[in-house]
C-alpha cells in the first residue's frame, strides 16, 4: 500500500487545484482514489465546509463493487484486467442497496463506460451519495478516480446526476493534464 501511495504523489499535486475547483463549485467533499489491489485506496480529498459531509480517512480502503471511486476504476480497466478482477472479488453486502454478484455489478459496469461517470446510490454507506470518474494516463489506463460525496439530504438524484457532469469534466481536465489519454471504448465530456 505505501508504494502504492508513493506512486500516486506524482499526480497528487497536478491534480489537487483541480480537486479545490470542484469541491468549491459543487459545496461537497472530492476524494482521489487509486486501485490498491482489489480496493480504491484514498490518496488525497478537499472537505466540504458543510457541516454535514462526507469524509474518507486518507489512507482508507473502500471495497471496488460497493463505492463510486471504486467503480470508476474498476469500469476503466481494460476487459480483460476487469473481468480477472471481478472473478477474485467477493461481493459483500454493506447496505441493501449494495451489489452482491459479479452479473449485477457488470450490468452497472457497461452503464458506467456508456456514461463516463459511477454512481454510489447509498451502495458503500446508507444516506450517502457519491459520483466519480477515472483520470488516465498516456496509455489509456487508469491512475486514479476523482469522486463527489456527501448525504443524500443535501445530493438529490437531480444534484447527483449535475455532479455526475461536473466530475466526469474535471476527470477529462485531469486526463489532459497528466499528459493522458482516454481509452476508445470510454466517454469523454469537455
Amino acid at each position: 500500500m505505501r508504494n502504492a501511495f508513493m506512486r500516486s504523489k506524482d499526480f497528487v499535486a497536478q491534480i489537487r487545484p483541480l480537486m479545490i475547483e470542484l469541491s468549491d463549485h459543487t459545496g461537497e467533499t472530492v476524494n482521489l482514489a487509486i486501485l490498491s489491489a482489489d480496493r480504491a485506496l484514498f490518496v488525497s480529498q478537499i472537505e466540504s465546509a458543510n457541516m454535514m459531509r462526507m469524509v474518507a480517512p486518507l489512507g482508507s480502503l473502500s471495497p471496488l463493487h460497493a463505492s463510486g471511486a471504486g467503480k470508476a476504476l474498476l469500469s476503466a480497466l481494460n476487459a480483460q484486467e476487469r473481468n480477472h478482477l471481478m472473478d477474485q472479488m467477493t461481493y459483500d453486502a454493506l447496505t441493501n442497496k449494495t451489489h452482491q454478484s459479479k452479473n449485477s455489478l457488470t450490468k452497472e459496469i457497461e452503464r458506467i463506460i456508456e456514461e463516463g461517470r459511477s454512481y454510489d446510490r447509498e451502495e458503500h454507506v446508507e444516506r450517502m451519495q457519491c459520483v466519480a470518474a477515472p483520470v488516465f494516463n498516456e496509455l489509456g489506463a487508469p491512475v486514479c478516480a476523482l469522486s463527489i460525496s456527501g448525504p443524500g439530504v443535501r445530493i438529490t438524484e437531480e444534484v447527483l446526476i449535475r455532479h455526475g457532469d461536473a466530475v466526469a469534466q474535471t476527470a477529462n481536465h485531469a486526463t489532459q493534464l497528466v499528459g493522458g489519454i482516454s481509452p476508445s471504448h470510454w466517454v469523454t465530456y469537455d
